[in-house]
């Protein structure tokens, strides 16, 4: 399941996306990371991974259809932190991450 803003997924309708496993949300942007290789370590951990991505980075674009496959996905095109928080609710993360140097404002607000 990938919540994306815009789309009317559960998430959006506010229904709790409850997961068996405790959720990361991992705000993902430039310099780009292996999500192979987190995804795999999501999998050992066990947790699951709720990516946090804005969809109109051009660099993004490619690995955004990969996330979905390996988590749910939170699109924060033109969403200010408020909003990405209120995204993010329903998933009720245990934390969030970023291996960004570019994103570490955004993580530290959310």
């Amino acid at each position: 399941m990938s919540a994306v803003a815009g789309s009317t997924s559960d998430a959006q309708k506010g229904a709790s996306v409850a997961s068996p496993l405790p959720q990361v949300a991992v705000v993902y942007g430039p310099p780009f990371f292996n999500s192979m290789v987190l995804a795999e370590a999501a999998r050992e951990a066990p947790c699951r991974i709720v990516w946090v991505v804005d969809g109109r980075e051009t660099e993004t674009a490619p690995p955004v259809r990969l996330l979905r496959r390996i988590g749910d996905v939170v699109d924060s095109a033109g969403l200010d932190a408020p909003a990405i928080a209120a995204a993010l609710a329903p998933f009720a993360p245990s934390g969030i991450i970023t291996f960004s140097d570019f994103s570490m404002s955004l993580t530290a607000t959310l």
